[in-house]
């Protein structure tokens, strides 16, 4: 029997936006500022020093300490953290790609791990690293989800395969984020499994608006349309 949408399409597309995927866990406490993001990387690169200076009766209290990941940047505890982490992911050029692999990899806070996905996908540097396309299984969607969406960037027709696996992902909004990562990826490999897609009988509505779509960018006959209705061109990866 073909699964049904659990949500509206409205809300898909909000979520497929990837504004939400942040601001939606709630469980960060709000208790640091971003002025303390300096003093978190300080106590993370050595929590157990002791604060012996003759400032130390009036330095104001640090936040608990947290874990390095990597040497790039903080476990995000608070919703401060996320975003000094999004804002250190967005600027990262060529340079900082080892490191924001070994946050992907390494980062036990889906947030973070998602983050340094994005950043790799911008800088096309997921294809072909073999560990990175494991995330694929990933028991966290949030990384799954980043991961496809990174492929679907990376302009390397042999992403495909791994993109028409994610298509069978248990979560429907990483089988969507595949689905339109075919149709941004282009080519006549994913445009072959867009096809081999529209005989499945057990896609979503949403799932079945996205193909459309999708196919027809990678047939290079349109752009892919994200929810706020930008356009974003189709590869031409053969």
């Amino acid at each position: 029997m073909p699964r049904t949408s659990s949500i509206a399409l409205p809300a898909a597309f909000l979520v497929l936006t990837g504004l939400v995927l942040v601001e939606r866990d709630a469980a960060l406490p709000e208790r640091a500022g971003a002025a303390a993001v300096g003093a978190i990387d300080a106590a993370a690169a050595d929590p157990g020093t002791p604060n012996d200076g003759p400032a130390a009766a009036t330095a104001p209290p640090l936040p608990p300490p947290v874990r390095t990941i990597a040497g790039f940047a903080p476990e995000p505890q608070t919703m401060a953290d996320v975003h000094a982490l999004r804002a250190r992911t967005a600027a990262a050029t060529a340079e900082a790609i080892p490191a924001l692999r070994r946050t992907a990899l390494a980062a036990g806070n889906p947030l973070a791990a998602g983050l340094a996905l994005q950043a790799l996908g911008r800088l096309r540097a997921v294809a072909g690293d073999a560990e990175l396309l494991a995330l694929v299984d990933d028991p966290r969607p949030r990384v799954r989800q980043e991961l496809v969406a990174a492929l679907g960037t990376s302009g390397d027709p042999t992403c495909a395969t791994t993109l028409a696996a994610a298509t069978r992902d248990a979560d429907e909004t990483t089988r969507t984020l595949a689905i339109r990562a075919l149709g941004v990826l282009g080519g006549r490999a994913a445009h072959s499994e867009l096809q081999r897609l529209q005989a499945r009988t057990d896609l979503t509505r949403v799932e079945r608006t996205f193909l459309r779509d999708a196919l027809r960018a990678a047939a290079g006959a349109g752009p892919v349309f994200t929810p706020q209705g930008q356009r974003v061109a189709s590869g031409t990866n053969e």
